[in-house]
């Protein structure tokens, strides 16, 4: 962090998108206002940012590149005299408007200080004066962002079909109330409120923007959490948020995408003893990417496309690929980071879960599904080397319904069948490492489950307990007497396996990694995290030397909610077997495709 200046939050701080609108027609523009103020030559001295410009100027930068292709880009940087004062920052917004036609998409990015008035949020122009106790004076120098989403909406209106994404870095302390330098207990130098009661006499938050939601069809973004501070202590001369958001821009992702990966990216990167999270808000009717394109994940065909000789494409995040007739359909996983495991303060964590690990993996695809009775069959009935590729599970087909998971399945049974359709596909198929498995499972969330954030020291929520119940066939109310067992909810399958997609999918579009079956992965067993991989790689070797033991996750249906959490881990023999024991499959994406 920057010395005497920091980024807060304390609901909005970092507004990201506002999206207004549904379709891209091909001619259409794409637009950008970028701004970056680093002096405020007006206000108390050591309120001048550090970051501000560099993060600007890459933004710009960013966008102008191949990879977004924008087509008009205005950078108001101050190297131009007066064109951050106000006057021309109202300018400014006035001709983006005006240019705007049906079609176009606008980004507008805003860094520098922001601050709040009974409700309203107000971005400051350079030109702003101190003016304690008159909120008046402060307005008259400053963009009204509340103002600017009213504007682009009546602009949709008018067009009807105008995509508009505002990203705002305005998450500073309030430059406009009476201050003083306060250390917190790690040492970090602040701007703090001096007079309490002071802020009631003009802004009501002496840190961060308020928790105003713009009209219409919006995507918001906030650098840092509830009562976190954003670090300015970033990469390159980039403050941390803007140096995680740089490097998001150099393929265009869905912006729910770009916000699940900045969250992780943010909290790993930040300095020791600093905790932010990125937090958001998705109210899209549809997935785009910042160049306002549609990133709905699309169904590839890849052996009819081989048929036909038709190319594909390059793969995006959350399509599913489907290379021979019943073969597990794959979920595209974006490359990102994560921090893997469970944090010290979490009450129902196991040892094995410790320390939780900072991991960074590359793009590849995961099964959307367990691998089922019906897929397993294909391999047991084809034959390799004068046998079956894969035993059969006879015992099992004669009773289950071929499209619940096929257990019973050893390690090296599984191994079989990824080997046999790696053969059968031309492609690197193989079992998930630990880290890849649970990145699937958290889909960008940090709590006990992908569906919410909730990680707090009274343990899992009633009502995570009774969503529990429509993401995962665990043990529920009507499972009998087992030692863990949610009694907040019925997930309709009782004591047995449900077939595949029963459930809800977590936000990656990846189904039941919570219960049903628990899922071999790569990984040797090891009694904790010390020393593992943080590439994503499976963990191999245990201390002895030897690999009997290999890991399971996700519980099965006979699972409680502890042992339904993304991070519970599990081990068995590899050569052991049971009707709650399965697995899915995953698959090398090349970065070619």
């Amino acid at each position: 962090m920057r010395v005497g200046i920091r980024r807060s939050a304390k609901i909005l701080l970092c507004l990201l998108p506002v999206l207004l609108a549904s379709t891209v027609p091909a001619a259409a523009k794409k637009l950008a206002l970028v701004i970056g103020i680093n002096a405020y030559p007006n206000l108390p001295k050591g309120l001048d940012l550090l970051a501000a410009v560099p993060d600007a100027q890459a933004v710009a930068k960013a966008l102008l590149a191949p990879a977004l292709g924008f087509d008009d880009v205005r950078l108001l940087d101050g190297t131009l005299e007066k064109s951050t004062a106000r006057a021309g920052l109202e300018t400014a917004w006035a001709q983006v408007l005006a240019k705007l036609q049906s079609g176009d998409t606008l980004v507008v990015y805003f860094a520098g200080h922001g601050v709040e008035f009974e409700g309203q949020n107000f971005l400051l122009a350079s030109d702003v004066t101190f003016a304690p106790g008159q909120p008046a004076v402060t307005k008259a120098a400053a963009l009204d962002l509340q103002r600017m989403f009213q504007d682009l909406a009546a602009k949709q209106q008018e067009l009807g079909d105008v995509v508009g994404i505002f990203f705002i870095d305005a998450c500073r302390e309030n430059p406009t109330v009476q201050t003083a330098t306060a250390v917190d207990q790690n040492g970090v130098k602040s701007v703090v409120l001096k007079d309490e009661a002071f802020a009631r006499g003009g802004s009501t938050l002496e840190k961060g923007l308020a928790p105003v939601v713009p009209p219409g069809e919006m995507f918001v973004m906030y650098s840092a959490g509830i009562g976190q501070t954003a670090s300015d202590e970033g990469q390159d001369g980039h403050s941390l948020f803007a140096s995680e958001f740089l490097k998001l821009l150099k393929a265009p992702v869905a912006l729910s995408t770009m916000a699940q990966t900045l969250q992780s990216a943010v909290y790993d990167a930040a300095p020791p003893k600093h905790i932010q999270t990125p937090a958001y808000y998705n109210q899209l009717r549809r997935s785009r990417t910042i160049a306002g394109v549609p990133a709905e994940p699309k169904t590839i065909d890849l052996a009819e496309a081989k048929k036909q000789k038709k190319k594909v494409g390059k793969f995006g995040p959350r399509d599913t690929l489907i290379e021979c007739t019943l073969c597990p359909e794959m979920v595209v996983v974006d490359a990102g980071n994560y921090a893997m495991g469970s944090p010290a303060t979490d009450q129902l964590a196991d040892a094995n879960e410790f320390p939780p690990r900072p991991v960074t993996l590359d793009r590849f695809a995961i099964g959307k599904y367990e691998v089922t009775h019906a897929e397993w069959q294909v391999c047991a009935k084809d034959m390799f080397n004068d046998k079956p590729a894969c035993p059969a599970k006879l015992q099992n087909v004669k009773s289950a319904d071929p499209l619940k998971p096929v257990t019973s399945v050893t390690w090296d049974e599984a191994k079989l069948y990824t080997a046999w359709l790696s053969r059968t596909t031309g492609q690197a198929y193989r079992l998930p490492s630990e880290a890849e498995w649970e990145y699937a499972a958290r889909a960008g969330s940090r709590g006990y489950f992908s569906f919410t954030e909730d990680l707090s020291a009274g343990g899992i929520t009633p009502q995570s307990l009774r969503r529990l119940c429509k993401f995962g066939n665990g043990a529920d109310r009507t499972a009998g007497a087992l030692s863990d067992v949610n009694l907040a909810c019925e997930d309709g399958f009782g004591r047995t396996l449900a077939p595949r997609g029963s459930f809800l999918p977590n936000k990656f579009g990846v189904f039941d990694m919570m219960g049903n079956a628990w899922e071999w992965v790569e990984d040797c067993w090891h009694p904790n995290y010390e020393g593992a991989p943080k590439n994503g790689a499976p963990w191999l070797m245990d201390a002895a030397g030897t690999c009997d033991n290999r890991v399971a996750r996700g519980g099965s249906w006979r699972s409680g909610p502890k042992a339904l959490r993304s991070a519970t881990r599990h081990y068995f023999p590899k050569d052991h077997d049971r009707v709650t024991l399965g697995f899915r499959v995953a698959r090398t994406v090349w970065a070619a495709e």
